[in-house]
This record gives structure tokens, sequence and C-alpha cells, in this order.
């Protein structure tokens, strides 16, 4: 046995042992392993080598762990079939990685490792997430679009004619039904450009309440020409009359 197959029988790791192997067989470079795979697999796409170099980086990190195909075609790739004992512990730190047993079954789903799992959850939250929230923006823009909908902040800043009216502001109560307007028009300011109107009931979604609620709208009229500021409960608004 010569001291390079001691040192590789050494190794107690597959993927350092894969590394060193690369290293030794002339694949320091992945991307030429990755278009070796792709020829043996009968993959030669652009995207199915980009795949295969991805695979390739991430053995060698210890990431991930070929799946048996793969295997197999990386113990053909790297010749270590020509050395019995190389081949034996090549096949056994392969196994013990896998975590199979002597029974033969592993102890994980085939090819598979955790960190796999880990990506693929990971992966499907993110997709989830991105459903969920498309949904959420279906909702509330197909509830604008009916004139239905409008957030419990209301607008900021009007710029409107004389005899106009726009809506302002929503409010809501404690996350139920909405609120009476002669409750609001208690805590309304004085404009001096026009006045507020009740208007009606209409669906606002509150953080606070962690989803839509029934809130009061408030309108606001133009009369007079001007510009001026005022708070609406607790938020700064700015009309422009013309």
């Amino acid at each position: 046995m010569t001291m390079k197959n001691e040192t590789l029988l050494s190794i107690e790791d597959w993927y350092l042992l894969f590394d060193r192997l690369c290293n030794e067989r002339g694949y320091r470079n992945s991307g030429t392993l990755a278009s070796e795979l792709g020829k043996l697999a009968e993959k030669s796409g652009a995207h199915d080598y980009e795949a295969s170099l991805k695979s390739v980086r991430n053995w060698r990190e210890g990431k991930h762990l070929p799946q048996k195909r793969n295997f197999a075609l990386l113990t053909k790739i790297l010749a270590v079939e020509k050395d019995r004992d190389l081949q034996r512990h090549w096949n056994e730190l392969y196994a013990a990685a896998r975590g199979i047993g002597n029974n033969g079954i592993s102890r994980t789903e085939i090819g598979v490792t955790s960190a796999d799992k880990v990506d693929r959850f990971r992966h499907r939250l993110l997709w989830l997430t991105a459903i969920g929230a498309a949904f959420f923006a279906g909702i509330v823009f197909a509830a604008y679009l009916q004139g239905m909908y409008l957030p419990p902040s209301g607008r900021t800043e009007l710029v409107m004619k004389q005899g106009e009216t726009a809506l302002i502001h929503a409010g809501h109560g404690n996350c139920g039904g909405a609120p009476d307007w002669n409750i609001i028009a208690l805590r309304l300011p004085n404009a001096q450009t026009g006045v507020f109107l009740d208007g009606g009931t209409r669906t606002g979604f509150s953080i606070a309440c962690g989803g839509f609620v029934k809130t009061r709208a408030i309108r606001f009229m133009a009369r007079a020409p001007g510009e001026e500021a005022f708070t609406l409960f607790g938020l700064p608004k700015r009309v422009t009359v013309e």
C-alpha cells in the first residue's frame, strides 16, 4: 500500500475523501467534474450543467450527499474501482454519511440529507408566504375596485375644487362593528375650507385587529378656497381647495 493510499484511507468523512480525490484526479475545478458528470448522465443542457455544478460544490463542502446514481457515476469518474481498499473505504464512508445501519436501511430519506430537507422546507414556506401575500393583495384590490375598501388611516393629502367631496379617513371601533357617526363627529376638528360628512360603513384592514373590520368612513366637502392642515384622530391631514 502506497503512502498516498494510506493518507486517503485515514480520512474519516466521505465529503473530505471526495474532495481529496477530486484534487488528485485532476478535478480541482468543480466545473470540469460537473461537465463530466453531465456527459455520463446524458444531461448536456445549460440548466443541467448549472444544477450539476451546484451539486458538486455542495458535495465537496459536505452540505449534501449525492443520490445512488450520482454516487455510482462519481465512483467511475474518479476511478475509485481500481483500488479495492479505497473503494471499500469510499463505500463505507458514504454509507455512514447516509446513516445506513447494518440492515442496509437508511435512517434518512435515501439520497437526501437533513440539509436537503431544511432547504425544501424553506422553499415551501417562502412559496406559501408568497401565495398568501398575493391572495391578500387580490382581496384588497377587489374590494378597492368595488369602492368597499379604505385603509383606516385614509388619505393624508387632498387637492379639491369647491363643491367636491372625497373620502379622507375611516375609523373603526374595538375590532367590532363600525362606530356611530355621532361619536365620530364629536372628535372632528373645525375645518376652515370645508365640512366633514358621514361616509357610511366600509371595510378596512386593521393591523391592531389583525384583519378586516367594519369602519366608519369620513368624507370631506370642500366649500372655501384655501389650504389648511389639521390632525384627524392623531394623523396629519392637508387639504387644498382650489
